[in-house]
């Protein structure tokens, strides 16, 4: 294999990890945003 697209292979694959890691903790950090205020509502209205 090409050392050019061996780089471009890793580069392209830690790109991919990098944007789905992103996603997963943006999702993470959402879920705790929206999660305590939820409970709190729940727990004022029952």
């Amino acid at each position: 294999m090409d050392v050019r697209a061996l780089s471009s292979y890793v580069f392209s694959l830690g790109t991919d990890v990098y944007k789905k890691a992103e996603t997963i903790s943006l999702r993470f950090l959402y879920y705790l945003r929206e999660n305590p205020s939820s409970s709190r509502y729940s727990a004022a209205s029952g």
